[in-house]
């Protein structure tokens, strides 16, 4: 995306261009390597406009999205190492989200954050706590509020919430949520 643009386009737009193929990159393919390096550029980018002036909450929340994927993308590594990074990034994440005031940010960079929390410390990935599925649970109801049972990424907060239910032993509940999710 960036050879598109010349050196001196508005930072705003180029972080946009990256972003858009950070997201093609982690939601429609499976190339990690290339995931980082594009995250990695966007936080270079934001981290050089911060040395300068302060940045405004658009490039701010262009920061935490690059955040929020490269722990996605490590925490798909599935180690510990990974989970350890996949921490300090979703960390980041919702500490940009919290003071930008972008609270299903930062709920969702919650559930991220404990899911690679039961990763890192060796906690079988199947088996989740009460305060895991209680944030799952809270990221899925904001989705279904803010954004209706018919948003993709409602539905995917429902397929969470139905994993953490099944690996806390709730297949009943979980194949209900399923099934209510199948309706849509």
């Amino acid at each position: 995306a960036e050879s598109n643009y010349p050196g001196n386009i508005h930072l705003g737009i180029r972080l946009n261009a990256l972003q858009k193929n950070l997201t093609a990159l982690t939601e429609w393919s499976d190339r990690p390597k290339e995931a980082k390096k594009i995250a990695n550029k966007m936080l270079s980018m934001v981290r050089k406009f911060k040395k300068i002036q302060s940045a405004p909450k658009e490039i701010l929340e262009k920061e935490a999205y690059a955040h929020g994927r490269l722990g996605r993308v490590y925490l798909d590594e599935g180690t510990k190492e990974s989970a350890d990074n996949a921490m300090k990034h979703f960390e980041a994440c919702r500490d940009i989200l919290k003071a930008v005031g972008h609270k299903q940010g930062v709920a969702s960079s919650e559930a991220n954050m404990a899911t690679a929390k039961s990763i890192r410390d060796g906690a079988m990935t199947d088996v989740y706590t009460e305060e895991e599925l209680e944030i799952h649970l809270n990221t899925y109801t904001h989705l279904l509020e803010q954004e209706g049972e018919g948003s993709h990424r409602t539905i995917n907060a429902g397929m969470n919430v139905a994993n953490v239910l099944h690996g806390a032993h709730n297949s009943i509940e979980a194949e209900r949520l399923l099934s209510k999710i199948a309706r849509v």
